[in-house]
């Protein structure tokens, strides 16, 4: 069903859904910072899909008084297009703040229903090339004097395919939650109730993609290096917390193992990470994650793959194999449990400082008045 936002929005950010994912769960963030400093923003979602974490968004939204809307079917299709266009007829933006794919393509329809010129900004959430000719199009039609990289990574994926300015400005994170400490690991393993005796590793991301084998978080490579290294018999546990549409394929990969424990969507993802013991992350590409920064934000030491964004968040306790790698990142498993190594207290707090939502948000409002004039 519709749900359209009926009031004027001078800076309204653009998504495809309500749903996991660190680019939604960073613009919702983005936009409760920006609303504290009583900036006039909102939020549209081109589809009305909405997962548990996507339903979390929207109270967190409707609590803090955001306003926010959802177009009316799951399917993106010719109708989700001409309610976009009603949206901005509606919220009257001065700012269109442009997300996803499929945000570009809808604002590039959208607008010829309503044609009514917007600042357009742009951010680009990831370093992988999106294939299709109608995404390239509708880029160069939706004129931006710059758009914004989450990532130099990005930047660099980007920088000879759009002819205006890139700039980078690095994602972060509302850090409202404690660092980790033996006390605190202990009270939310109790909450969760995990064994005090196993060791904990823990994967925080998108269980989909077109296939096991090229989905960017990597899981097959994850369970096969898990199974691989027999950590199960090594008094371990493997926690994936998300879903998506390889989680069946995922499961009868794992074969049972009663190790491996798939958990869905968790609105408490920062409980689980106060929890474990370890951070994994193999992805084969990504923008900057916000799963990643939170998990080294709480003090975890991580394994990642050898990618430049990862790479990037400069992780002060990391084990690093190459992408697709089940025997580096087997040993990487069992190294990591049998060294048990913590991370300094102040490297954490120096990371927090770096990605802090407030530092964020104040850089992206540079940008608006540098580029679209804009005035609190």
């Amino acid at each position: 069903m519709l749900n359209q936002i009926k009031s004027h929005v001078d800076i309204l950010h653009i998504i495809g859904a309500f749903a996991a994912g660190g680019a939604e769960r960073f613009v919702v963030d983005l936009l409760r910072t920006l609303k504290k400093q009583n900036i006039p923003v909102g939020i549209f979602a081109l589809s009305s899909k909405k997962d548990k974490a996507g339903s979390q968004m929207c109270n967190i939204l409707h609590n803090e008084g955001i306003p926010y809307g959802w177009g009316p079917t799951e399917n993106i299709r010719f109708r989700s297009v001409y309610c976009y266009a009603k949206q901005l007829y509606r919220s009257k933006p001065n700012i269109v703040h442009l997300h996803t794919p499929n945000t570009e393509l809808a604002h590039f329809l959208g607008t010829t229903f309503y044609k009514k010129k917007h600042n357009i900004m742009r951010t680009l959430h990831t370093t992988k090339i999106h294939p299709k000719l109608w995404y390239w199009q509708a880029l160069r039609a939706n004129q931006t004097k710059t758009s914004i990289a989450c990532s130099s990574a990005v930047k660099e994926a980007f920088a000879s395919r759009i002819e205006q300015e890139i700039i980078t400005i690095q994602n972060g994170v509302m850090f409202d939650w404690p660092i980790q400490t033996e006390s605190t690991q202990n009270q939310y393993q109790k909450k969760l109730n995990l064994s005090k005796s196993l060791y904990h590793f823990i994967n925080v991301g998108r269980l989909g993609g077109d296939s096991l084998e090229s989905a960017a978080k990597s899981h097959n490579i994850l369970i096969q290096a898990w199974k691989k290294g027999h950590l199960g018999n090594s008094g371990c546990q493997l926690h994936l917390v998300g879903d998506g549409n390889l989680r069946s394929q995922l499961e009868q990969l794992a074969g049972g193992d009663p190790s491996i424990l798939f958990h869905g969507i968790k609105n408490n993802v920062h409980d689980w990470l106060l929890a474990a013991n370890c951070f994994v992350m193999p992805s084969r590409h990504e923008g900057l994650p916000i799963a990643a920064i939170e998990a080294i934000g709480t003090g975890l030491p991580c394994i990642f793959t050898d990618i430049a964004p990862l790479k990037e968040l400069k992780p002060p306790l990391v084990m690093w194999s190459q992408v697709d790698d089940v025997n580096k990142l087997a040993d990487n498993l069992l190294q990591t449990k049998k060294n048990k190594t913590t991370v300094a207290f102040v490297e954490v707090e120096n990371l927090r400082h770096r990605f802090g939502m407030d530092k964020v948000a104040a850089r992206y409002i540079a940008c608006y008045t540098k580029y679209c004039n804009f005035t609190k």
